[in-house]
């Protein structure tokens, strides 16, 4: 457990169908205080990034950036059989 931070970290992910990109800045304060910038595909999961957030650094004003990017899945070519369609 982080006690007390003055610090920055960065961590990115990639592969073919997903990036995600998570920004973490903080500096010392008393208590937590915790900004978050999530995607609106996070947004019902806010509290649990929040609560994360305060389990691990405890304290200090906390800034939380996650950036999300799901590529779209290209659709596998379709071919109809209309022989066998018209049976």
């Amino acid at each position: 457990m982080i006690k007390s931070m003055t610090g920055y970290g960065e961590y990115n992910y990639k592969d073919e169908c997903l990036w995600v990109s998570v920004e973490v800045k903080s500096i010392n304060a008393k208590h937590a205080d915790i900004s978050l910038r999530l995607p609106k595909a996070f947004s019902v999961q806010e509290m649990a990034w929040r609560n994360l957030a305060i389990a691990c650094l405890e304290r200090g004003k906390i800034a939380l950036s996650v950036t999300y990017e799901r590529k779209e899945a290209t659709l596998p070519q379709t071919h109809i059989n209309q022989s066998l369609f018209k049976a």
